[in-house]
């Protein structure tokens, strides 16, 4: 214990040592064993407590004079872009390329020599480029590019830290400039599947000849949730150039890629895929043939409803009731009878619910109220359950 105060002695300056630990260091020295080392234990969780305190203290003052600094700037950079673009006296009059542009006055009011004033900046620009349109997000977007703003945004893109190039992507799809494309297919098939999913939307976005090439390159799952996020971008992308999305049904070995074009077929209404389409009835993989069957439906390919009565009974329940809601769709009335054999046959109750929405869809009285009046009672009941317009299950 000796040497544990001789050390101490050392560390802490004389004046606080001789004021407030020597007067008790005999009596720290009497005490048992045990009591010294609680109050060993004591004083380093009380030291490792204060010093936590002050940290926190410190971050929080930091970030409240972070977010104090940034917001003033904001507010100084919102003023300059109303007066200078929103209230540009050439705007509405001349072309946005003519339009001049005071690059000098933001640089001056500004500074932007340090990272954060052109982080927020950009911040800034991209609010106005997103919430106005016309001529004003033109001219914001040269105002961009004049500043220079746009070269952090690709330096972004070459950060070993993946929200960062996230960071970039973003701001280059939102400023409509282009990125190289081996860098934007890279990003495509990155391992980290958030910023996989933020290239190839911004690849949808950017790429003016081929939009969707990464797809040749797509390896691994394509999730719902991910499918669902680019069908937003493709769907609401505006001037995108759609492909044949049946290239994909030949060439890709990718299953998920396969259901993914399927549903991009039916929402396009490429109806020259249909051929394509029916050769995926012979796909190995049950849920492929289940949504193919569904895709020929919703296209209403009425050439493709003899293979499917021909397939029906060799396919698994799922694609069966898929054969049977594709016949609810094409309504060609060949296959009433066929539909009616299933509503009454059929034991599985999913298969028996979707052949009556088929009969109802094909929209023939006479047969509906005659299977109301004749059919036994669990079939007729299902047939008023699906007949009921409160009812969509």
């Amino acid at each position: 214990m000796r040497d544990l105060f001789d050390v101490l002695q050392q560390i802490i300056p004389y004046p606080f040592w001789a004021r407030y630990i020597a007067p008790y260091q005999s009596w720290f020295e009497a005490q048992p064993p045990f009591i010294r080392f609680a109050l060993i234990v004591i004083v380093i969780a009380t030291v490792a407590i204060l010093c936590m305190y002050a940290l926190l203290s410190i971050t929080r003052l930091r970030y409240q004079w972070k977010q104090h600094r940034e917001n003033k700037f904001r507010q100084k950079a919102e003023a300059l872009i109303i007066e200078h673009v929103m209230l540009h006296p050439d705007i509405d009059i001349s072309p946005p390329e003519q339009v001049a542009l005071p690059d000098a006055v933001f640089r001056e009011e500004l500074g932007l020599r340090r990272r954060w004033q052109k982080q927020v900046l950009i911040d800034v620009m991209m609010y106005y480029h997103k919430n106005f349109a016309g001529k004003t997000a033109q001219v914001i977007r040269r105002l961009y590019i004049q500043l220079r703003l746009d070269k952090l945004s690709y330096r972004k893109l070459r950060s070993w830290r993946w929200n960062k190039k996230i960071e970039g992507l973003h701001e280059l799809s939102e400023m409509q400039l282009q990125v190289p494309e081996v860098t934007m297919l890279e990003l495509t098939t990155s391992r980290n599947r958030v910023l996989r999913m933020e290239a190839q939307a911004a690849y949808i976005r950017l790429s003016k000849n081929e939009p969707f090439k990464f797809f040749d390159h797509l390896h691994g799952r394509l999730l719902p949730w991910e499918q669902l996020f680019l069908f937003e971008v493709i769907t609401h992308t505006p001037g995108l150039n759609i492909p044949s999305f049946s290239r994909w049904l030949h060439y890709a070995e990718n299953t998920d890629l396969k259901l993914f074009c399927l549903k991009l077929i039916v929402h396009f209404n490429q109806f020259n895929a249909i051929p394509a389409v029916m050769k995926l009835l012979e796909h190995p993989n049950a849920q492929v043939r289940a949504a193919a069957i569904d895709a020929l439906g919703q296209l209403e390919a009425v050439d493709a409803e003899d293979q499917l009565v021909q397939l029906y009974v060799d396919q698994p329940v799922e694609c069966q009731v898929a054969i049977l809601r594709a016949l609810g769709h094409i309504r060609s009335g060949r296959y009433l009878h066929f539909l009616k054999e299933e509503f009454l046959r059929s034991q599985d109750y999913a298969v028996r619910k979707e052949a009556a929405r088929a009969i109802i869809d094909h929209g023939d009285e006479n047969l509906i109220e005659s299977l109301l009046q004749h059919a036994p009672e669990e079939r007729r009941r299902t047939l008023e359950h699906c007949l009921d317009p409160l009812i969509k299950s």
